[in-house]
């Protein structure tokens, strides 16, 4: 099912989708690039047809089974901005071009919402959730941080990140540093040669 956006063809669509595949980037960017691109993806589909009732019956071939990436989510809306969608599309571009690694550097403070008594603060939810989302892709590096060095105490269901990363033995503890001013993440991607 294709609808493009605005001025851009069918024929410009799918060299956009076909560079977006080729360039290593994860389904979930890929889906957030084509939900922006499109006039039925990300739910636009559904509410063109609002007030008509929708049943949506899916198969997910997406990692983790969200509705709103199946495919891009014709009758269920996105979240994503167009500003992720141009972040998206940066990146794919950046691994399309072949030797050059993408380094993403973000900072602002992590939320989290508490559901369970488990150790772990929104840095290590963060890339608990990054590790989930990327699903052993390779090439794809992360560090989160923060600042303060003290972190609000069954892993991301259960709030409980640091004893998934302890488990793992891929965590870095500096202890207190006492001060409050910010979170840091730093995730590189390098190209992947093997595709």
């Amino acid at each position: 099912m294709t609808a493009p956006a605005g001025d851009i063809s069918n024929k410009e669509k799918q060299e956009l989708n076909a560079a977006l595949f080729a360039s290593g980037a994860p389904i979930g960017q890929m889906n957030i690039a084509r939900q922006h691109l499109s006039r039925v993806k990300g739910g636009q589909l559904a509410a063109v047809s609002y007030p008509a009732r929708m049943l949506s019956l899916l198969i997910s071939d997406v990692p983790g089974g969200d509705p709103a990436g199946i495919p891009s989510g014709p009758t269920v809306g996105g979240s994503s901005t167009h500003k992720q969608a141009r972040l998206a599309l940066s990146i794919g571009a950046a691994l399309k071009s072949g030797d050059d690694p993408v380094l993403l550097l973000s900072g602002g403070e992590c939320t989290l919402t508490r559901r369970a008594d488990g150790c772990g603060g929104p840095n290590a939810e963060f890339l608990l959730a990054a590790a989930i989302s990327l699903g052993g892709a390779e090439g794809i590096y992360a560090i989160a941080c923060d600042a303060d060095g003290v972190d609000a105490g069954e892993y991301l269901k259960g709030n409980d990140s640091h004893e998934f990363f302890a488990a793992v033995e891929d965590q870095g503890i500096t202890g207190p540093t006492f001060t409050n001013v910010n979170d840091f993440r730093a995730s590189l991607i390098t190209p992947n040669k093997g595709i």
